[in-house]
C-alpha cells in the first residue's frame, strides 16, 4: 500500500488582490460597507457579474483575501462587501452566501451564531481592529 503526498501549492496573492484587500483596510478605517458592485468599480476590476467566468475570479479573489485575514487571525476584512438585496428573513444588509460559506470553511462558526449577529459582532471587531493605529501600521501591508 503506498501513501500519496498530495502538496497544496499556495498561491501568491496577486497585485490586484493586494489592491483589493487595501481599498478593503481604508473601507474598515472609515467604518463604511459598500456593495459588490461599487466595490467592483471602485477598484477598476472591470468585472461583468452576469459573466460566469468574471464572477468566479471575483469571487475567488474575495476568497483569498478572506482566507488570508483568518490564517493571520484578522476579522474578515470581507464581510464589508454586502449584497445589494436584503436576504429574506434579514432586516439589514449582509455579505452573500458565499462569504458565509468560506468563512464557516475557515472555522469562524458563522452558522452556530446566525448569520446577522455574525455579521454585526465581526463587523466591530474589523472596524475596531484597523483604526487601531498600531495594528494598521503592523498589518496593513500584505506579508507572505
Amino acid at each position: 500500500m503506498s501513501i500519496q503526498l498530495i502538496r497544496i501549492k499556495k498561491r501568491k496573492m496577486t497585485i490586484k488582490v493586494k489592491k483589493m484587500r487595501s481599498h478593503l483596510i481604508e473601507l474598515a478605517r472609515k467604518e463604511e460597507t459598500i456593495f459588490y458592485l461599487k466595490f467592483i468599480e471602485e477598484c477598476g476590476l472591470n468585472y461583468n457579474m452576469s459573466n460566469t467566468s468574471d464572477y468566479n475570479k471575483f469571487s475567488d479573489e474575495l476568497r483569498q483575501i478572506l482566507k488570508f485575514e483568518i490564517d493571520n487571525k484578522r476579522p474578515c476584512l470581507t464581510l464589508l462587501i454586502l449584497s445589494s438585496e436584503k436576504v429574506k428573513g434579514y432586516d439589514i444588509y449582509l455579505p452573500s452566501g458565499g462569504f458565509f460559506k468560506y468563512a464557516e470553511k475557515y472555522r469562524k462558526y458563522c452558522t452556530f451564531r446566525g448569520r446577522e449577529t455574525f455579521f454585526l459582532d465581526e463587523k466591530v471587531k474589523l472596524f475596531d481592529f484597523w483604526k487601531d493605529e498600531q495594528k494598521y501600521i503592523e498589518n496593513k501591508d500584505f506579508k507572505e
